[in-house]
């Protein structure tokens, strides 16, 4: 929950090319994540920052291996496809998470 107020509270979501998707089961919340496909505005090593990108994904741990980051996924993918009309989905992870980015690759990602 505070990872969730601390990005709801830095970032605006007025835009509609930056959204965060939050999924709750019997009024709580069990997961989130962030989908930006801003333009870039600083260089954080890329050449060009590499948009869309999902970040930020957090699932319970009382809710994981439920298929809760799956939809959280899909949707982002939904709206990169057909909102954004865009064709790829970047992530946004540490490199030392070996959990989320085994994850990532189970569902197609490299």
């Amino acid at each position: 929950m505070a990872e969730l107020n601390r990005i709801q509270n830095n970032f605006p979501y007025a835009d509609p090319n930056h959204f965060m998707y939050v999924a709750v089961h019997s009024n709580n919340v069990v997961g989130f994540c962030d989908i930006d496909n801003r333009p870039a505005t600083q260089n954080t090593g890329f050449k060009t920052n590499p948009r869309p990108y999902l970040s930020d994904l957090c699932v319970h741990p009382t809710h994981q291996q439920r298929g809760v980051a799956k939809a959280l996924v899909q949707t982002c993918e939904d709206v990169v496809t057909g909102r954004w009309n865009r064709g790829s989905l970047f992530i946004r992870v540490e490199p030392t998470n070996t959990v989320a980015l085994n994850m990532y690759r189970r569902h197609g990602y490299r």
